[in-house]
């Protein structure tokens, strides 16, 4: 560290994302002349496991030959469940959720050991995994399934065992969202959502799981772009952008001596209040040691300068850049050991791997509500409509709902298929009715109706007629607003093993096996589950 230059220094500590699956000139330039010190993939950047593989070795390589000469971090969310940017070819876990409805800490840890030697064999060593956020509040727009639970002792113990997984492959783990997003009612991607509970609150719910992470050893902390105004009065500022929060509450009161990221700084919660240069420069003198600025190369190139004029200017101690690209330094060697990447394509998407994903999904599955038509009988109907909710970005990687239920129903059984929108225009709607007055039962796939009002009206007109099976593909909150259904599924994902393990419980090829770990009010308590027919 010595040998670099302040600009080298300021460069290690940003992190950019950039379009195309090959490194295109915009990220080569800030490897080669702005030094950057991490990239993050998104979906738009990946094809298979050999392609990020390549991608990733290409990137390396870049950097080594390039001052200051040090190997990056590439970082990818890959949370599972719902969030996961490299799906094809690879083994995604059911998510967060599904595993807390397994209450199995060997699951999870074997979801975070996966994980972890699947982003290894593609040279990527940072997964901005785990969320434990302790997800509160039905109503959250932006967590939901992506948190283990609503009780903190079970994100706790859950998250824990992920890292552990995750960090046995020298991946460097990210406890997010900082100090806990769980309990919010807005999207940080849209606005800045304020979290009004007192600090005694705080260290009861949200902060005890990032307090557990932190004590057993987790490399970085993501911090959400959250405004507490218990903890820093200062009027719309941000958790990314606090002093108090990120020097105070993490650095010294939990005492965090790891790395601590941004989430994206182009999220609204940011970009609605303040230009890009700023907001690094905050962030930095705020205790960050990563900014990290996902998608466009002129805010990536504003941060950067700023943050270098706000060094040389004196606004930003030297002493405090030092430690920071310290940390940085000191997990790149955790990642990398002797700094150089395995690229194992074999260990991906493995017969092994896949079958223990399986078993997570089948231990997740959790029934519910249960008025007698479950499991589906061919003697008693003859007649199905299958109703498909799932955004069809899910559709095109996961399994097809409708076409598993299909496979795995009796074949003199007639099932009709209709796929919807999860927000469903007037056209497929006047087309759902026609369908379902010809039908004898209904089985939906339904996919966040709290959020998606005119979907829960049609599940309801449906129930008030017909026997209605609603399989919940992402937060189990569905059935509150259809009360009326017979029969409630909560599969929490439509990743493929979710959907395989959901329909053979519908079937009663399998019994349910999970319990609940969100409570579903005013219906269910939280550990709710039936376990038979």
């Amino acid at each position: 560290m010595a040998e670099m230059s302040p600009e080298e220094k300021v460069g290690q500590m940003m992190v950019a994302g950039f379009r195309g699956t090959t490194p295109s000139c915009d990220i080569r330039n800030l490897i080669e002349e702005y030094h950057i010190g991490g990239v993050i993939l998104f979906s738009r950047n990946v094809l298979d496991p050999l392609q990020v593989a390549r991608l990733t070795k290409k990137l390396q390589d870049i950097a080594i030959k390039s001052k200051p000469h040090l190997p990056l971090i590439v970082a990818t969310d890959q949370e599972g469940g719902i969030v996961a940017r490299i799906r094809k070819g690879t083994s995604v876990h059911p998510g967060q959720m599904a595993l807390g409805a397994t209450r199995s800490d060997e699951l999870t840890y074997a979801a975070g050991d996966i994980t972890g030697k699947e982003l290894r064999a593609m040279g990527i060593n940072m997964n901005l995994a785990p969320a434990l956020d302790v997800n509160s509040n039905p109503r959250n727009p932006v967590v939901g399934v992506r948190s283990f639970s609503e009780n903190p002792t079970l994100v706790s113990r859950l998250g824990v065992a992920m890292i552990r997984g995750l960090q046995k492959n020298r991946v460097i783990a990210t406890a997010k969202h900082f100090p806990g997003h769980g309990d919010t009612s807005h999207d940080s991607h849209e606005t800045l959502p304020v979290l009004p509970h007192p600090l005694e609150r705080l260290k009861q719910v949200e902060l005890r799981p990032f307090r557990a992470a932190i004590i057993r050893g987790v490399m970085a902390v993501m911090v959400g772009h959250l405004s507490i105004p218990t903890i820093d009065r200062k009027h719309g500022t941000p958790a990314t952008l606090s002093k108090r929060i990120i020097t105070g509450l993490l650095r010294r009161d939990l005492r965090h001596q790891g790395l601590v990221t941004t989430d994206c700084m182009e999220m609204k919660a940011i970009t609605s209040n303040f230009e890009s240069g700023e907001a690094a420069v905050k962030a930095v003198k705020a205790g960050v040691d990563l900014v990290m600025v996902s998608h466009t190369l002129k805010r990536q190139l504003e941060s950067i300068r700023a943050t270098q004029d706000a060094l040389r200017g004196g606004e930003i101690n030297q002493k405090q850049i030092d430690l920071s690209v310290l940390r940085v330094l000191k997990a790149k060697a955790f990642a990398e050991k002797r700094y150089a990447p395995t690229y194992r394509i074999g260990n991906v998407g493995t017969r092994n791997h896949l079958k223990l994903i399986a078993r997570m999904a089948e231990k997740s599955i959790t029934l519910t509500m249960n008025r007698g038509v479950l499991p589906l009988k061919p003697e008693r109907k003859k007649t199905i409509l299958s109703i498909c909710f799932v955004p069809s970005s899910f559709a095109r990687s996961s399994t097809d709902f409708p076409a598993t239920l299909r496979r795995k129903t009796p074949s003199h059984i007639r099932i009709r298929h209709f796929r919807c929108d999860p927000r469903p225009p007037r056209k497929q709607i006047m087309r759902v009715r026609r369908a379902a007055s010809q039908a004898e039962l209904v089985v939906a796939a339904s996919y966040d109706v709290t959020h998606n009002a005119v979907q829960g009206k049609i599940l309801r007109e449906i129930a008030a007629r017909l026997p209605l099976v609603i399989v919940s593909m992402k937060e189990p909150y569905d059935v509150a607003c259809v009360p009326e259904a017979s029969a409630h599924v909560a599969a929490y994902s439509p990743a493929e093993c979710s959907v395989e393990a959901a329909v053979d419980v519908i079937v009663g090829r399998s019994r349910p096996a999970g319990r609940l770990p969100v409570s579903i009010p005013p219906l269910y308590a939280i550990g709710h589950g039936l376990r038979h027919f």
